[in-house]
């Protein structure tokens, strides 16, 4: 084998391991900035709690009026509602569309 053929692959090999070692470090430093910025980033809870039952007495609720008309009083009686009118759909404004390129 020539002499320059030995140094040629000592050098490949060299770069061949800095590539590989600047890849991982790469890699580890995205995941490292990747778990800074979740951590800190606005609208992540730091850590979640689960609200509590207050001690004491649950309070009861009474049941609805029925609604077949057996109601003790007038005034009780249920209420018919009309329904609500529909909503507009949206409207569409006209745009006039440019398609432009990299040349000129």
């Amino acid at each position: 084998m020539p002499r320059f053929a030995t140094g040629r692959d000592t050098g490949l090999r060299q770069a061949s391991h800095a590539t590989r070692w600047l890849i991982a470090g790469a890699a580890g430093l995205a995941g490292a900035l990747t778990a800074f910025v979740a951590a800190h980033a606005p609208g992540h809870a730091a850590a979640t709690t689960t609200p509590t039952a207050p001690a004491g007495p649950t309070p009861t609720t009474s049941a609805p009026p029925p609604i077949g008309g057996s109601s003790t009083s007038p005034a009780t009686s249920p209420t018919t509602t009309q329904p609500l009118a529909p909503v507009a759909p949206p409207v569409q404004t006209p745009q006039r569309h440019v398609a432009r390129s990299g040349a000129s």
